[in-house]
């Protein structure tokens, strides 16, 4: 009866109370801040971790367009070679297959004088967009420029090069570049399913989105 006693009368005394309270303040503080800094920080290193985890494929993803480009350029390079030594009626535009890495990789060409006109070596190209002042300087240095317009289609890629860069007013070839082809879309392990992929250009203009835009 009289360990009932004690029990029964521990939280009375004002002394009990207070090396409660003690031992409370004590405990539970300490782990509710040890807790909310575990949780600030684990969240913070799963966060950088996903950051990282999708940095890789969107690197990856980079160097593969890249490479795309490079191979366009260098088909461009041929076909004003060939053009220089006389221009075809037509080309036969085979379709791209993704999964076999064959077909043509652009879609469209054309040739353009310095006056406007317009000469279809390939399938067409409408609207055709024209180089700016800045744009046309870099071309005739010899170098190959890639473009987008607003006013052209969701998806519209072009590239363009003098037909004969050692002439600045030779005629510019106009590609519209294949976006199946660019993009690498339906390339087998080009992209984790789990990953979305959208790209803009320079004034943040959607060229390519697997998500609704």
């Amino acid at each position: 009866m009289a360990i009932t006693g004690i029990e029964m009368s521990f939280l009375k005394s004002r002394v009990a109370r207070r090396v409660f309270g003690l031992f409370v303040f004590c405990a539970l503080i300490p782990l509710l801040a040890l807790s909310g800094f575990s949780f600030l920080f684990v969240s913070s290193e799963l966060e950088d971790q996903a950051n990282r985890r999708l940095r890789q494929p969107c690197k990856a993803k980079g160097f593969e367009i890249y490479e795309h480009l490079l191979f366009l350029e260098t088909e461009l390079k041929m076909i004003a070679s060939d053009l220089q030594e006389g221009i075809p009626e037509s080309i036969t535009l085979v379709p791209y297959a993704s999964d076999k890495g064959a077909g043509s990789r652009f879609r469209s060409l054309v040739l353009v004088e310095r006056d406007g006109s317009i000469r279809n070596i390939m399938g067409g190209i409408r609207p055709v967009p024209q180089p700016t002042e800045p744009e046309r300087t870099h071309l005739e240095t010899g170098n190959t420029l890639v473009m987008t317009r607003p006013d052209a289609p969701f998806d519209a890629v072009y590239m363009a090069r003098l037909s004969d860069p050692e002439v600045p007013s030779s005629p510019l070839l106009l590609a519209e570049v294949n976006p199946v082809y660019l993009w690498g879309v339906g390339s087998e392990g080009s992209l984790r399913p789990e990953v979305e992929m959208l790209i803009q250009d320079r004034s943040n203009r959607v060229l390519i989105s697997s998500l609704p835009v």
